[in-house]
């Protein structure tokens, strides 16, 4: 526990920096909120999505706040519980190394969570017809079989607050180091953190994040120490590391850059992580930074993100860690007059580089690439191309095309994937994905690709999947 201790204090100490108040908008500045009164227009506010079960003060609804009790630490407590889930099912076809499968996969994470004021919560979640990345359904090739996995454990079980909140006699606290945000129990970790590149799992952890005001040219930071005990999952196969201990330190800082012609925004991401483990699976070091962009440009809206990345062995290699580095970036541009998305990614991986924890579930490092490179996340239907970034380089061209209401899409996307020292026996992959939403709850995909690998035979796929938020 001396590195929790040791990252703590790193936390504390970045988080007392001191921050000045923001000064005041002038008339001019496109910053500025108008005065301008707008009535809002009531056909064009769609019904309230009631979840599943609600208790207390309704969910996104209008009127009176109940009045509430004062809790055991002098905040004023309004519990509401709301009970939701997410129901899918899927059902694809799929053909690889001369071998034709198809199957049909079920899922339902179900979720409670218990609001005791506006930043106190304790959120349980359970997943009763899958476990890890395994799940419910039928195998219909290459050979005709069923498979459960029914359970009850549980996924999901932490409490967060805020610390002034929670005290509001110490309201002292606010604005200084000890004005921080927590959370302990089993949840997510990561996608929040350099669009989860090192870790993305969910861990039995605790964590403590210091945000800033405004000073100067930067707008805000973020300062996080997060240590784990339990349940990681390591290396390029994401195996459970049952000893396995991690311990970070992630930090977020946004810049508005404007002078000398410039003037756009960017985000700097730099975390830190180590991994604590036995002989067999082997202490590891992890390290991320990135900086991601928005501009406004002649031709439209520009977003770029630059991201490196790498892995490194304490000692020995293992199945869990190894030496390796990806580089990585992205850009997109919505034209002017369009909500259409044009997009170009890529990558660059030497060694075998993975993430200090990753969910079975969620696939590779590579899914932000594109579309052809995310796992799907629900059985066994596999990417157009490999998620894992060892050895090679790759990128997608992709054009995301919105309805006028936003409420149907069309991806179509060419992407490709070669080893380093071969870049010319790679595997060019053309991917399309169709999304249709209906009503306020349901959601229908369809996927579909054609790989064609250097010297092998072709490999295609293709997916309905219907999902319900409920």
């Amino acid at each position: 526990m001396n590195r929790l201790f040791i990252l703590g204090a790193l936390c504390l100490f970045a988080a007392s920096l001191p921050a000045a108040e923001s000064g005041d908008v002038g008339k001019d500045s496109p910053s500025r909120i108008s005065d301008e009164r707008k009535e809002l227009v009531p056909s064009e506010v769609p019904d309230r999505p009631p979840p599943l079960i609600e208790i207390g003060d309704p969910f996104l609804d209008t009127g009176e706040v109940s009045e509430g009790f004062r809790g055991p630490t002098g905040a004023i407590w309004r519990p509401r519980l709301l009970v939701f889930g997410d129901f899918r099912a899927s059902h694809g076809f799929w053909g690889r190394n001369r071998v034709d499968s198809s199957e049909t996969i079920l899922d339902l994470p179900l979720f409670a969570n218990l609001y005791l004021t506006a930043t106190e919560r304790i959120l349980f979640g359970i997943n009763p017809l899958g476990r890890d990345a395994k799940f419910t359904g039928r195998r219909y090739q290459p050979f005709d079989d069923s498979f459960e996995q029914f359970n009850a454990e549980v996924d999901t079980l932490f409490f967060e607050g805020d610390l002034p909140e929670l005290f509001p006699s110490a309201e002292s606290l606010r604005g200084t180091m000890l004005d921080l945000g927590f959370s302990v129990g089993r949840q997510l970790v990561g996608p929040e953190f350099n669009d989860g590149f090192l870790i993305n799992d969910r861990l039995d952890a605790f964590g403590l994040v210091r945000k800033s005001s405004p000073t100067g040219s930067l707008s805000h930071y973020r300062v996080a120490a997060i240590a784990a005990w339990a349940d990681l999952h390591r290396g390029g196969n994401r195996q459970l590391d049952e000893s396995g201990q991690l311990f970070g330190l992630l930090t977020s800082y946004d810049f508005h850059i404007r002078g000398g012609g410039l003037n756009f925004s960017t985000t700097i991401d730099l975390d830190l992580v180590y991994v604590n483990a036995p002989e067999d699976t082997g202490d590891g070091f992890y390290a991320a930074v990135s900086a991601a962009q928005r501009f406004s440009t002649g031709l439209g809206k520009l977003n770029t993100t630059f991201r490196f990345a790498a892995s490194i062995a304490a000692e020995n290699e293992t199945a869990a860690v190894r030496d390796g580095s990806l580089f990585f970036f992205e850009s997109s541009l919505t034209p002017h007059g369009s909500k259409n998305i044009l997009y170009f990614n890529g990558y660059i991986a030497e060694g075998e580089f993975s993430s200090a924890a990753r969910d079975p579930r969620f696939g590779g490092v590579l899914g932000p690439v594109g579309v052809a490179f995310a796992d799907i996340g629900l059985g066994a239907f596999p990417s157009a191309l490999s998620s894992n970034p060892a050895n090679s380089v790759g990128g997608a061209l992709g054009w995301q095309i919105f309805n006028e209401d936003k409420r149907r899409n069309l991806v179509l996307e060419l992407a490709a994937r070669a080893p380093n020292d071969e870049v010319n026996e790679g595997t060019l992959a053309v991917v399309t994905r169709f999304q249709q939403a209906f009503w306020t709850r349901i959601v229908w995909r369809v996927d579909g690709y054609g790989a064609l690998p250097h010297g092998d035979s072709a490999r295609w796929g293709v997916r309905s999947e219907l999902q319900v938020k409920f």
